[in-house]
C-alpha cells in the first residue's frame, strides 16, 4: 500500500479507521485499563487472603435487578439460566464465563488475573461491529471482542452467523479460529402446558382478529416505522380480517409522533405494552392469533422469535443474520430483500457505497403485507410447526451443554 493510499485510509471520515475511531478506541481502551488494574488489585488481594475452595464457582455474571425489567436484555437476558444454577463471587472463581454483548468495563484486568492464574474462560460470541451498525464505534467493539475471544478457552458461538461474522470481522482470527467451540442458540423458557392450552384455544380472539406483534428493544426506527405503515395500509382497505398492531418492550423514539405520521387512521388498532419481562410473555402472546414482525436487520441470534414461537406465533423477519437459522419455511417466513448475493452473508466491515445504512435493508411493505397473507392462508400449519421447533431451544438443554463444557475443560 502506497504512503497516500495509507493515508487516506486514516483519514477518511467513513471507515473504521478514521482518526474518530482510532481516538475512541484510545479513549475507551484507557478507561477499561483503568478499571481494570483497579479491579485486578482487589481480585488479587481477594486471591491472597481467601482462594477459593468451591470445584466450581463462575466469575459473577453481569448484575441485573430484577425489579427493573428495562435493564434485562440483550446478552444479559440469558444469564438469568446460570445464575439459577451456579454460585458466583466477583473475586473468588475458578471459570469465568463472558457474553461478547455486555463485558465488563474491567474485562482486561480479568484477562490478564485468568492468564496468571491458569483460569479458564468460557466465551459466548454473539454479534460484531461493522460500520453500516456501529459507525465509527467499530473498531473498538471488535478490539475489545478480539481480546476476549483469544483469551477464551472454548467458544459458543449464538449461530452459525456469528462464527462467520467473527471470522470475518474480528482481528487476527487464527488465534481463535482452532479453539474448540460449538454453534448454541439463545435459550427459553418453554411455556407451562396450562399456558400452552390456553394459547392453542383462542379463546379471547374469534378467527377474523390478527394481531401483528412487535416486540424487543426498539432502537432501530425501521422497526417501529415499517409496522406503522404496514397497519395503516391494512386498516385502509376492506379485509376479510380485523387487524391489530402491539408494540411490547422499550421504545427509544417518539412513538405517538411515530403514530402521527406514519399511522394517523390506525391509533385506536395499536396497543402499546410498554417494558417486559419473561413473566409478561404470557400477557403479551397467549390466547391470541398472530404473527411476530422481526425486522431488525442482520440480527445475530435474537430471543424474541423463539419466544413468539413457542406460544405457536409464526414469524416474518428478514432473510438475514441468524434468522434463516432459527425461523425454518414452516414455521414463518423470511424475506429476501436482496436483488443479488451482496452482503447477503456477511456484511462488509467497513464503509461501502452500496451498505452505507441499514435502514435500506429491511423489507417492504408490499413484502410484509404479502409474508402476512401467505401465513394467514395455512396458520394453523404455520403455528403448530412453530411451537414444535422452539422445543429445540429450551433452557435445560442449554445448561446441559454449558454443564458438560464447565466440567470437562482441559
Amino acid at each position: 500500500m502506497s504512503l497516500s493510499s495509507s493515508l487516506s485510509l486514516f483519514s477518511s471520515s467513513k471507515s473504521i479507521y478514521s482518526f474518530r475511531s482510532l481516538f475512541l478506541l484510545f479513549k475507551v481502551f484507557t478507561i477499561d485499563l483503568f478499571l481494570g488494574f483497579l479491579w485486578f488489585c482487589r481480585a488479587l488481594s481477594s486471591q491472597l487472603f481467601a482462594p477459593v475452595t468451591d470445584t466450581l464457582v463462575l466469575h459473577e455474571l453481569p448484575q441485573f435487578n430484577v425489579g427493573n425489567v428495562s435493564v434485562i436484555s440483550g446478552g444479559a437476558v440469558k444469564l438469568k439460566f446460570l445464575y439459577a444454577k451456579y454460585k458466583r463471587s466477583r473475586y473468588r472463581f475458578n471459570r469465568v464465563y463472558l457474553v461478547s454483548s455486555c463485558l465488563p468495563r474491567y474485562y482486561l484486568g480479568l484477562l490478564t488475573y485468568c492468564k496468571l492464574f491458569g483460569i479458564d474462560i468460557v466465551y459466548n460470541q454473539n454479534g460484531t461491529g461493522y460500520y453500516a451498525w456501529s459507525k465509527e464505534s467499530t473498531l473498538f467493539i471488535n478490539f475489545q471482542l478480539s481480546l476476549a475471544i483469544w483469551s477464551a478457552s472454548y467458544v459458543f458461538y449464538q449461530s452459525k452467523f456469528c462464527k462467520k461474522a467473527a471470522y470475518s470481522h474480528l482481528f487476527h482470527p487464527h488465534l481463535f479460529i482452532n479453539k474448540p467451540s460449538q454453534i448454541l442458540f439463545n435459550p427459553i423458557s418453554l411455556p407451562r402446558h396450562s399456558e400452552l392450552a390456553n394459547s392453542n384455544s383462542g379463546s379471547l380472539l374469534n378467527s377474523t382478529d390478527i394481531i401483528l406483534f412487535v416486540v424487543g428493544s426498539h432502537h432501530e426506527i425501521q422497526r417501529l416505522i415499517l409496522p406503522l405503515m404496514l397497519i395503516e395500509d391494512l386498516i385502509a382497505k376492506p379485509l376479510n380480517y380485523s387487524f391489530k398492531l402491539v408494540i411490547a418492550g422499550r421504545i427509544f423514539h417518539d412513538i405517538k409522533s411515530l403514530i402521527h405520521c406514519y399511522a394517523p387512521s390506525s391509533s385506536f388498532n395499536i396497543e402499546l405494552f410498554g417494558a417486559y419481562d419473561n413473566n409478561n410473555l404470557y400477557d403479551i402472546f397467549a390466547c391470541k392469533k398472530g404473527i411476530l414482525l422481526h425486522l431488525k436487520a442482520y440480527d445475530p441470534s435474537p430471543t424474541v422469535p423463539v419466544e413468539a414461537m413457542s406460544y405457536g406465533i409464526p414469524v416474518i423477519c428478514s432473510a438475514t443474520g441468524g434468522m434463516p437459522e432459527i425461523v425454518d419455511s414452516l414455521a414463518g417466513i423470511n424475506i429476501d430483500i436482496f436483488s443479488s448475493n451482496d452482503h447477503k452473508s456477511i456484511p462488509p466491515l467497513s464503509y461501502h457505497d452500496s451498505f452505507s445504512d441499514l435502514n435500506s435493508y429491511y423489507p417492504t411493505v408490499d413484502q410484509l403485507k404479502k409474508a402476512v397473507f401467505d401465513i394467514l392462508q395455512n396458520y394453523s400449519s404455520y403455528s403448530n410447526h412453530a411451537s414444535l421447533l422452539s422445543r429445540d431451544f429450551e433452557a435445560s438443554n442449554w445448561l446441559l451443554k454449558h454443564t458438560l463444557v464447565f466440567n470437562n475443560i482441559k
